[in-house]
C-alpha cells in the first residue's frame, strides 16, 4: 500500500549516472588498497570511518568505485547492506545536493530491506493525501529525509552489517560536506554495542575545514605512483618504440600523484608519436608541460582563438544544469551575433550543426578534447572531462580565452568579469531563442508538445533570469537585454510569462500575468537594468508602482523590500512615484515584508521617509512589529519600538 509509489518518489533518473560513467581501472592498478594497513584496520573494526583524500584528479572516484565492487563481491550471499552515492559537481542539482544523497540511500535501503522504514512509507502517504503523488509543495525536504535515514539505518543495524561509501564529498560543497560528516560520525558514535558492524568510507579532496583527526585516513597521491606508471605503460603499449622507452616512468614521476595529468599527457604523447615526433622531442615536450593541472589546461587552450570555441566553452562552463547535445546545437546558433529571427533561418544557416553526432565531434575539436559527451537519462550530455576542468575555466580559463597573456596564477577581477560576460551572453541567447517566430505561434501547444518541439525552450524559459542575476552581480551591463525584449514594449515579456506558466507553473520563479521588467529588476536586484529603465524611459509612463497578479499582487517596491534589496528600494523611493503604504493581496506593506525578512537596512530606509504606518495590519491582523517578534528578530523589534516611541 503505497510502498512502490514511495520508492518512486525517492528515485531520480540520474541516480546511478556518475558511478556508471567512471572509467574501468587499468588491470594492475589500485590493487594495493585491499592490502593497505589502514584499509585492513578499517575492515577489521566493527565500526569506523575511512577517509580517502587526494588532490584534484588523483583517481579517488576510480579507487572508490573499485573498492565498492570488491566489497560487493566479498559480501555476496550474506546479509550485509551495501549503500553508495557518488556526488557529481557537473551534474544535476540532485547529483550534487544532500537531498539527492538521502533520496538515493533511502531508495537503496528500501530496495534491499523493504520493511526497514514503515514510517517513511506512512509519511509519504500522508504527504500525498488525495493527490496520490508528491507535488512541488509536498516534495521531500532535506531535514525529513535525513531523519528517516538515521532511523532506518539504526533499525537495519539491529539485524545486519552496513557498508556506506560516499564519493566526491567535496563536490557537494564544504557546508554540506561538514553536515554529512557530522551526521555519520554521530551515527557511528551513538550506536549501541549490540548493533551490527557499520563502516563508512568517504572520498574527497583535502578539505581544510574538515581536517579533524579521523580513525582511518589514506592520502591517495602518496600511494598511486605505481598505478599511474602501470596505466601509462598500458596506454603506450600500442607503440613498440614507446613501450621500450622510459616515458611511462617519466610521466608517472612528473604526474606527482595526479592521474588526470597523466591521462591527458599520455594522449598527447600518442598524438605526437603518430605525428612523427621522435622520442627525444616527445621527452622534451613532457618535461615542458607544467606539473599543475591549471598550467596543463592553460597550455591546452593556448591555441584556441575561435569565437565559436569560446561560445561552446562558455555554455558548458556556465549552464545551470547539464546540457544535452540537442540543446547545445540550438544554443550555438542563437544569439545577437547571427541575428536570426526564426528557427527556420537558424536551420538554413551554414553555422547550424544539423545532428548530434556532428555536435559531439565539434565538442571534442573546439575544446581540444576538454569536453566529453556521456549518456544520461536517454540523452547525450556534454560536460567537461573532469570537475577540475570546470573549476579551471571559472577560475582562470575563460579569462585566458579573452586574454592569452594570462597565467595559471591569475585569479583576480578578470575571472569574475569573464564569468559575468559568459552569463550575460547565455542570458541573451535564451531570450533570443524565446523570441523566435515559431515559438510565438505555438502558445496553444501543451507542455509536452512545447518541450518536444523546441529543444532549448525549457532551459531558455527557466534559466535566463539567473544568468542575468549572475552577470549583474559580476558588474556586467545588461542594457542590451532590454533591446532583446523590445522594451519599453511588454509583449515579449508577456510571451515569456505565458510560456513559463505552460512549462513549469509550479516554479517559485514562474511569473505573474502582469509582470513588468521593473518587477523583475526589483525582485532579482538588477540594479543596472533598473537604472537604465529609469534613465531612458519617461517616468510617468514607466509602470513603477504597478501590481502584478497571480503572485500576491506585489508592486516593485514590495518585491524589493521582501527580498531585502536596499539599493533597489532606495532607487524606487528616490523616484517619488511609489506608494510606500501599498499592500499586497495578503495585506502586507513593504515595511511588513522587510520586518518579516529581518532586512534592517531596508527598514531604516522606509522609516526615514516618515510616511510608513508601523501599525498597519495585514489580513491576519499582524503588524510589522508582531511579524518581527514572531520570527524572533530582536534587532528589528528594537528598531521598530524605538521609532514608535520617538
Amino acid at each position: 500500500d503505497g510502498f512502490l509509489d514511495c520508492m518512486g518518489s525517492l528515485a531520480f533518473p540520474e541516480m546511478n549516472d556518475r558511478p556508471n560513467h567512471i572509467p574501468t581501472p587499468t588491470d594492475g592498478t589500485f590493487n594495493w588498497l585491499l592490502k593497505h594497513p589502514t584499509y585492513q584496520g578499517w575492515i577489521t573494526r566493527d565500526r569506523g570511518l575511512l577517509w580517502i583524500k587526494g588532490k584534484p584528479g588523483s583517481g579517488k572516484s576510480t579507487l572508490l568505485r573499485s573498492a565498492l565492487a570488491v566489497i560487493e563481491t566479498l559480501n555476496v550471499g550474506n546479509s550485509a547492506l551495501i549503500l553508495s552515492f557518488f556526488f557529481h559537481g557537473r551534474g544535476t542539482v540532485l547529483q550534487r545536493e544532500l537531498v539527492g544523497l538521502f533520496r538515493s540511500l533511502l531508495y537503496q535501503l528500501l530496495a534491499q530491506v523493504p520493511d526497514a522504514s514503515p514510517a517513511l512509507v506512512e509519511d509519504f502517504k500522508r504527504r500525498c493525501g488525495q493527490a496520490g503523488e508528491l507535488t512541488r509543495r509536498t516534495q521531500w525536504t532535506e531535514h525529513e529525509l535525513q531523519r528517516h535515514l538515521e532511523i532506518s539505518l539504526s533499525t537495519v543495524l539491529e539485524n545486519r552489517p552496513v557498508w556506506l561509501l560516499v564519493d566526491a564529498l567535496d563536490e557537494s560543497g564544504e557546508e554540506n560536506a561538514a553536515k554529512l560528516v557530522r551526521l555519520l560520525k554521530s551515527q557511528l558514535e551513538e550506536l549501541p554495542t549490540s548493533s551490527f558492524d557499520f563502516r563508512v568510507c568517504f572520498a574527497s579532496r583535502h578539505i581544510p575545514t574538515l581536517e579533524a583527526s579521523q580513525s582511518f585516513e589514506i592520502i591517495l597521491e602518496y600511494e598511486n605512483s605505481q598505478d599511474i606508471r602501470v596505466y601509462a605503460e598500458a596506454r603506450l603499449s600500442t607503440s613498440p618504440p614507446l613501450t621500450r622507452s622510459q616515458l611511462a616512468h617519466l610521466i608517472a614521476t612528473r604526474a606527482a600523484g595526479c592521474f588526470m595529468w597523466a591521462v591527458i599527457t599520455v594522449q598527447q604523447v600518442l598524438e605526437m608519436e603518430q605525428g612523427g615526433q621522435n622520442l627525444q622531442t616527445i621527452e622534451w615536450e613532457i618535461t615542458a608541460i607544467p606539473q599543475d593541472l591549471d598550467g596543463l589546461y592553460l597550455r591546452l587552450i593556448r591555441d584556441i582563438n575561435d569565437p565559436v570555441s569560446l561560445k561552446l566553452i562558455e555554455w558548458i562552463c556556465c549552464s545551470l544544469q547539464p546540457i544535452s547535445l540537442e540543446e547545445l546545437r540550438w544554443a550555438m546558433i542563437v544569439g545577437p551575433e547571427y541575428g536570426y529571427q526564426s528557427l527556420r533561418q537558424c536551420e538554413n544557416s551554414e553555422h547550424f550543426i544539423s545532428d548530434n553526432d556532428d555536435m559531439e565531434t565539434k565538442c571534442t575539436e573546439l575544446s581540444n578534447s576538454l569536453i566529453e559527451v556521456i549518456p544520461s537519462s536517454g540523452k547525450r550530455i556534454a560536460q567537461f572531462i573532469h570537475e577540475s576542468t570546470k573549476e579551471f575555466f571559472i577560475r582562470v580559463g575563460l579569462s585566458a580565452l579573452h586574454d592569452p597573456r594570462m597565467s595559471a596564477e591569475t585569479n583576480g577581477p578578470g575571472s569574475d568579469s569573464a564569468v559575468g560576460i559568459a552569463n550575460y551572453k547565455l542570458s541573451r541567447a535564451c531570450v533570443r531563442y524565446m523570441a523566435m517566430e515559431e515559438i510565438a505561434q505555438a502558445t496553444s501547444h501543451t507542455r509536452n508538445e512545447l518541450i518536444s518541439k523546441f529543444a532549448l525552450l525549457h532551459y531558455a524559459t527557466t534559466s535566463w533570469l539567473l544568468h542575468t542575476t549572475i552577470s549583474e552581480k559580476k558588474g556586467i551591463s545588461n542594457d542590451e537585454l532590454l533591446e532583446d525584449f523590445t522594451w519599453p514594449s511588454n509583449s515579449c515579456l508577456q510571451l515569456w510569462a505565458q510560456i513559463y506558466r505552460l512549462i513549469d507553473p509550479g516554479s517559485v520563479d514562474c511569473p505573474a500575468g502582469d509582470i513588468t521588467m521593473v518587477h523583475l529588476a526589483s525582485k532579482y536586484q538588477w540594479l543596472g537594468i533598473l537604472q537604465t529603465i529609469l534613465q531612458k524611459g519617461q517616468l510617468d509612463t514607466i509602470p513603477i508602482d504597478s501590481r502584478d497578479n497571480n503572485n500576491n499582487g506585489r508592486t516593485p517596491l514590495l518585491y524589493a523590500a521582501w527580498r531585502g534589496h536596499k539599493a533597489i528600494v532606495k532607487l524606487l523611493l528616490d523616484t517619488g512615484k511609489v506608494d510606500i503604504k501599498s499592500k499586497d493581496d495578503n495585506g502586507q506593506t513593504p515595511l511588513s515584508n522587510a520586518a518579516y525578512g529581518e532586512h534592517e537596512a531596508v527598514i531604516k530606509l522606509l522609516l526615514d521617509t516618515g510616511e510608513v504606518d508601523i501599525e498597519s495590519r495585514d489580513n491576519d491582523g499582524q503588524t510589522p512589529l508582531s511579524n518581527a517578534a514572531y520570527k524572533g528578530h530582536e534587532a528589528v523589534v528594537g528598531l521598530l519600538k524605538a521609532h514608535k516611541s520617538a
